[in-house]
């Protein structure tokens, strides 16, 4: 998933954060706007792989349910789910 997110322009990246909002997940939206505006600002690589990095872990907690997640992050185990996973529910 990463590296299609890493191909994105900003305005792409604002289109995903927007469809992740929404008052019933638990999504750090305000982090991921954050890192979208320092992309924006700095344009450098390091904080396009910080955003990357963030909405690849939003996205794979989007794509498993709440208690799953947690039950994995608590166990030490990668907390969301792959991305063919999320690619496979959506398709």
């Amino acid at each position: 998933m990463k590296e299609i997110l890493n191909t994105l322009e900003v305005a792409d990246y604002d289109f995903v954060a927007a469809l992740m909002k929404n008052w019933v997940n638990f999504t750090d939206d305000a982090e991921v706007d954050r890192r979208i505006r320092a992309f924006e600002a700095s344009g450098s690589e390091e904080d396009r792989t910080r955003l990357v990095d963030k909405l690849d872990r939003e996205i794979r907690y989007l794509g498993s349910s709440d208690i799953a997640y947690l039950i994995r992050h608590v166990s030490g185990r990668n907390p969301g789910v792959s991305f063919r996973e999320v690619l496979r529910d959506v398709a």
